[in-house]
């Protein structure tokens, strides 16, 4: 079964950045998926080694059960503006454990001496989460008895670590983004990712053509994205007290990422836990009220 992503990996796949590595996100550990393993996909599964195939970037893959291989290919071609970033997955599959995986990408070259830089070419392990179903009529708000909504674990954030251990019978996907700088000439450009796991190390090519087209600045769009952050949560995970001058220093790289996705406004909250503790963290107010001595505010 596969399913298409939701707006938080989008925004992540958007601009992740290296502060990953040193986040509360380090500290992650996928938990226990509720729902059994299909059996079956692992036994038709050849070889202890470790699979890799170029996916999609609009699909979940399920972590318990090995893919359907129908759907993923052994290299990857698209087609990218000047100033774009692009998107897609590997998916690693394995039978037997692996300790230390890690992927690498090269630079990628035209043939005629004009290259994109490896560190142009971004990856992460895409982390599984614990969620429920939606509602019947596709929503996820309002009154909810548990009971009612089965559990069950879901691709959803974007952890950038040198390396991940991969436990048997796992299906692990790996976010590639390549940010394709405004100045490149057009072209076709090939390049290659690694992915390596002790002494094997399986490599991939793709390429990708430059079009004689430039996308503007983010700051230049004509969109209006809206995306919510959550600064509560921000800082419990780093510990930090709300409004200090640590949490605005920890929110700042979620902002620049928000930024550099087109955002231009902040959502502002104005009384206390506005969706009813619909969230894990719930929203104080971020507007000061005082009630005066006459009874006016």
């Amino acid at each position: 079964m596969v399913n298409k992503f939701f707006g938080v990996l989008l925004l992540l796949a958007l601009q992740q950045n290296v502060w990953a590595q040193t986040s509360p996100a380090s500290e992650y550990r996928d938990l226990p998926d509720p729902k059994p393993a299909n059996k079956a996909s692992w036994d038709a599964v050849k070889g202890t080694t470790l699979h890799v195939a170029f996916g999609t970037a609009d699909t979940r893959y399920e972590k318990r059960n090995a893919p359907d291989e129908s759907g993923l290919t052994p290299t990857w071609t698209a087609k990218a503006w000047k100033g774009e970033r692009i998107h897609t997955q590997l998916v690693i599959w394995t039978t037997a454990a692996q300790p230390a995986v890690s992927i690498q990408a090269s630079s990628l070259e035209d043939g005629k001496g004009h290259k994109i830089a490896a560190d142009a070419v971004t990856t992460g392990f895409v982390r599984y989460v614990m969620t429920d179903e939606l509602n019947k009529d596709g929503s996820g708000c309002g009154f909810r008895k548990a009971a009612q909504f089965d559990s069950s674990l879901v691709a959803d954030g974007i952890d950038i670590f040198p390396k991940k251990e991969i436990t048997a019978n796992t299906t692990q996907p790996v976010w590639l983004s390549i940010q394709v700088p405004g100045n490149t000439p057009a072209g076709v450009y090939k390049g290659m990712v690694s992915v390596k796991a002790g002494a094997s190390t399986v490599s991939m090519p793709y390429e990708i053509t430059v079009l004689d087209h430039t996308l503007p600045a983010p700051k230049d769009w004509k969109f209006h994205l809206d995306l919510w952050l959550s600064p509560y949560a921000v800082a419990r995970m780093y510990d930090v007290k709300p409004w200090s001058n640590a949490h605005f220093k920890a929110m700042k790289p979620y902002m620049k990422m928000l930024a550099d996705a087109g955002q231009k406004v902040i959502t502002t909250t104005i009384i206390y836990d506005p969706w009813n503790s619909q969230t894990e963290d719930i929203y104080g107010s971020m507007v000061k009220w005082t009630k005066k001595k006459n009874g006016a505010w």
